[in-house]
This record gives structure tokens, sequence and C-alpha cells, in this order.
């Protein structure tokens, strides 16, 4: 779960009004009402010991109950996950202690199962600039969730192809040098996958020098020209053999209608 400190939310200090120290925050419940009711994002206030003062409309459909049976419970109460319960028990006590918001993601129980939500905790201080109460804010990002890990299975199952036929592929910014090499190329050449390979001038290194000529003129062909990439290199392998490898690739547009990015694939021939 990734936490993050930044400024506090200034704009809300004047939410709060009473000490510290007394176990209820008086709130102008107009502002509150408005501020609240209006959020089509999850919306809460609660209090140090991480129990609801408040509940906007969102947050009471979210977790399925009116907001008078939500307010005076904690997150334990209303059936949070144990370890998702002490997750956020902990950043609220963050918040409280250093007057910092603090941002993070959480599975949460609703009324339609259990959704993942990023949640951003910012303080609410009184006169004295102390923080009485904690305001939440929370956007539900499950079905978002779900296609970054259908992407990354549909990636693993792609590179798990390229590696049982012997290919890899690449991606190569022409005007800054950047390359990018997935852990299947690395192993087609040779390469350690832990070891970073910033730039055309590491991969360099892997190319046997009678071919870095060749290599140079198919790639400034294709950028001059617009056509793809296509040319055939020997790999330098660490145990002293060679690999003869052949590259496809094709140009695409970056700013400006600027052809800056190279990517393609090669494979063992």
């Amino acid at each position: 779960m990734r936490k993050e400190s930044v400024p506090p939310l200034k704009s809300l200090q004047t939410l709060a009004a009473v000490p510290a120290e007394k176990s209820e925050v008086n709130f102008p419940r107009h502002i509150l009402d408005t501020l609240l009711r209006s959020s089509p994002d999850p919306t809460f206030v609660v209090d140090k010991n991480g129990r609801y003062l408040y509940v906007g409309d969102a947050g009471a459909r979210v977790l399925g109950l009116p907001a008078e049976q939500i307010m005076g419970k904690t997150n334990m109460e209303l059936g949070f996950a144990p370890e998702a319960a002490e997750e956020l028990a902990v950043q609220t006590r963050q918040v409280f202690l250093t007057g910092q918001t603090v941002t993070g993601a959480t599975s949460v129980p609703t009324a339609s199962g259990k959704r993942l939500y990023e949640h951003t905790l910012s303080p609410i201080f009184n006169d004295r600039g102390e923080v009485t109460a904690m305001l939440c804010v929370a956007q539900d990002v499950t079905e978002r969730q779900r296609h970054f890990d259908l992407l990354r299975e549909r990636d693993q199952r792609m590179q798990m192809a390229l590696d049982a036929a012997h290919m890899g592929t690449f991606e190569a910014n022409v005007r800054t040098g950047e390359v990018r090499l997935p852990s299947a190329t690395k192993r087609l050449m040779g390469v350690p996958a832990d070891l970073f390979i910033p730039n055309w001038k590491t991969v360099g290194a892997y190319v046997h020098p009678a071919d870095h000529h060749s290599l140079r003129r198919a790639i400034l062909i294709a950028i001059k020209s617009g056509r793809d990439y296509a040319a055939e290199m020997r790999i330098l392998l660490p145990d002293g053999s060679i690999r003869w490898l052949a590259s496809r690739g094709r140009l695409t547009p970056g700013g400006s209608n600027t052809r800056q990015w190279l990517v393609g694939v090669l494979w063992d021939i």
C-alpha cells in the first residue's frame, strides 16, 4: 500500500473549532452538508480514534448503511478486514501526529462486495492550528485495477510465448537514446535480467563491432524514410560464443508528429 506525505489541506481549517483534547468536534453542519453531500466520491470525517463523525451520501451508499448507523463506529466495527482496518488506523494516527495529508489504497466491504478504493486523508485544523478531525475522500479504482491486472497477465503470457519462440521485443527512443528491453530480450542477448540497460551505447557493448555500422545505417534509413526498420546483427554472448539475431521495427510518432520511438522484435536466426 503506497503512502505519501503532502502539505495539509489548509482550506478546511475553519471546519473544526474546539480544542483537540475534547472527544467531539463541533462542525458548522450546513457547510459540511453542502461539502459532503455534493461530492460524487465517498467522503467522511473521523476523529483521532478513527470513529466516523460525519458521512456523505456517497459514503453511506458505498457502505450500504444509513449515515446514522455509520457515525460513531470504527472501520473494524463496520466489517473491514483486520489488516485493512489496522492500516487505516496507522494512517489516521500519522495524520493527527504530523498534520500532513496521507494517501493510500485499501479494500472496502461494500453493499456489492469488496471494492478497492484509493483514499486521501487530510487534517482538519482548529483556530490554534491543532488537528481536531480528519477528512477522508475515497475513489473506487476497482475496475481500473482489474484492467491493470489483465494487462499484466497478458504481458506475462506474451513474454512466455516470446521465450518459447526465442524472440524478444524492444523499444528505443531515437532522439534520446533511451532503450527498454524486457527480460525475454535480455535473455536472448545473454544479458542478466537485473542488469540496467539505459541506452544504445550500452546495447552496443553486446553487438559485434563489425556490425555497428550496418545497425546504425539501418536505423538512420528508417528515421529518414519513415519505412520499417530491418537489420541483422551478431551478439557477443558471455561465454564467448556468437548469436545471430534478426530485428524488425517501426517508428512511432512522438510529440508534434515527430518520429521518436522505434519499437520492434528480434529473434534468433
